[in-house]
């Protein structure tokens, strides 16, 4: 890889050396994943073409520029989205997913998904797991779906954020048909200023409850 980014979200770096990582980071995906399709059972060979407009459509031509239509597009009629900060609700369906990235471009602007290591494929094509590194700023609007009420909308704070996580992507056919993002989503929420920063001690006991709440959630739409 060549530079990394600032690992500190309060200094970001230049704009010309971010703009430089994010091509690179992005080309280096592109050729790993390419190199991985090549690693597929014969008997899946067929896949690797359609794996492979996905990656271009879904991050280069989609994440890459923010166009958010891209991306979905690349999901089926019945695709579920599971996210940390999906505040215990599945996004289910093409326009719950697109209401979930407008959402997210509105309160993130400037966000950035930069893959941080190679893909990982199943020898049968349809599953695909990303590492990536998130960075951006809480500069707009953020809206909190909230059952049975009017959303909360909060504040911006103008605080920055960088983060790693790891995304699952399950497919039907040449699209998307889950997505399921891991992440902590309790270091998100304080390095954007809506909670306390934890002490270490306390930060090592929440986390494990926030990990059995999802485990929870989980058995229950079972």
């Amino acid at each position: 890889m060549s530079r990394t980014p600032s690992a500190n979200p309060a200094t970001p770096a230049s704009s010309s050396t971010l703009t430089a990582d994010i091509t690179d980071y992005h080309d280096r995906f592109i050729s790993h994943f390419d190199q991985r399709l090549t690693e597929l059972a014969p008997r899946w060979q067929h896949r690797a073409e359609p794996l492979r407009a996905w990656a271009h459509g879904w991050i280069t031509d989609g994440y890459l520029t923010h166009n958010l239509e891209s991306i979905v597009s690349w999901v089926t009629d019945d695709f579920i989205n599971i996210d940390p900060v999906n505040y215990g609700r599945d996004r289910v369906g093409p326009a719950e997913f697109l209401t979930a990235l407008q959402e997210t471009s509105a309160a993130f602007p400037d966000y950035t998904f930069l893959p941080a290591g190679p893909p990982a494929l199943s020898l049968e094509g349809d599953v695909i797991v990303i590492p990536w590194r998130a960075m951006g700023t809480f500069a707009g609007p953020l809206r909190v779906p909230t059952p049975g009420k009017r959303p909360l909308v909060l504040a911006p704070t103008n605080r920055r954020f960088n983060f790693r996580g790891v995304d699952v992507y399950t497919f039907t056919g040449d699209k998307v048909s889950r997505l399921h993002s891991h992440y902590d989503a309790l270091d998100v929420l304080t390095q954007i200023g809506l909670l306390p920063t934890l002490s270490p001690l306390a930060h090592a006991i929440a986390l494990p409850q926030h990990a059995l709440a999802r485990l929870q959630r989980h058995f229950t739409r079972r």
